[in-house]
C-alpha cells in the first residue's frame, strides 16, 4: 500500500469517525453549540491539511512515471502551470465546494430557524447539517440537503395526519441522510446524474 492509498483511508476513517462520534455525542445528549462549532473547526482544518498533503504525494506520483513527468514544470517548463492547475482542481476545490455547501445548507437552516424563532429548528440542528455537508462533501451535499428536507416533510405528514403536535427535530432526518451518503453516495450521484456537477 502507498502513501496516497494511506491517506485516502485514513481520510475515510476520519470522516466516520466523525459521523460516529456526533451520533454518539448527540444520543447521550452532550452535543452543545460550543462542541459543533469546535468540530466544524477542526472539520475545516482537518481538509485543508488533507489537501495540502495530497500535492506533494501527487508531484511523486508524476514524477515516477515517464508517461506524467512530462507534465511537471521542472521537467518541461512550457507545462509549468498545469500541476498547479490539476492538483488545485483534484484537492482544493472539492474543499472549497464542500465549505460553500455546508455554508448554504446551515445557512438554509439558520433562516428556518430565525423566521420560526427556533421553534422548527434549533441551533444546534443549525450546526449539525453544516457539518454533515462538509463530512459528505461536493455533490453529495445537495442530496443531503434534498433528502433530509424531504424525510422531514414526510415524517411531518405522518404526524400531521396522526393530529400530534410535536415540534419534529430535523437532525435524526440529517443522520439518516448522513449515514446513506456515506455508505451510497457514488451510487445515488449516479443515479440523479451528479456526475456532471462533480465531474465539472
Amino acid at each position: 500500500m502507498n502513501y496516497y492509498e494511506i491517506l485516502n483511508w485514513t481520510h475515510l476513517i476520519a470522516i466516520w469517525g466523525c459521523a460516529v462520534l456526533l451520533l454518539v455525542l448527540d444520543f447521550r445528549g452532550m452535543l452543545s453549540t460550543k462542541t459543533l462549532k469546535f468540530v466544524i473547526i477542526v472539520l475545516l482544518a482537518y481538509l485543508l491539511l488533507n489537501a495540502i498533503l495530497m500535492v506533494p504525494l501527487q508531484w511523486y506520483a508524476w514524477k515516477a512515471s515517464p508517461a506524467t513527468r512530462n507534465l511537471l514544470g521542472a521537467y518541461n517548463p512550457a507545462n509549468a502551470g498545469y500541476f498547479s492547475f490539476y492538483v488545485f482542481k483534484k484537492f482544493f476545490v472539492p474543499v472549497i465546494l464542500a465549505f460553500g455547501s455546508a455554508f448554504v445548507f446551515g445557512g438554509v437552516l439558520f433562516a428556518v430557524e430565525k423566521y420560526s424563532k427556533a421553534r422548527w429548528i434549533c441551533r444546534e440542528e443549525v450546526l449539525l447539517g453544516a457539518i454533515a455537508a462538509l463530512l459528505v462533501g461536493w455533490p453529495s451535499a445537495v442530496l443531503l440537503i434534498s433528502f433530509s428536507f424531504c424525510l422531514t416533510a414526510v415524517a411531518s405528514l405522518v404526524m400531521f395526519i396522526m393530529r400530534r403536535k410535536d415540534r419534529l427535530p430535523i437532525a435524526p432526518f440529517i443522520y439518516i441522510s448522513l449515514l446513506t451518503l456515506l455508505i451510497w453516495g457514488n451510487q445515488f450521484i449516479t443515479i440523479f446524474g451528479l456526475n456532471v456537477i462533480r465531474n465539472a
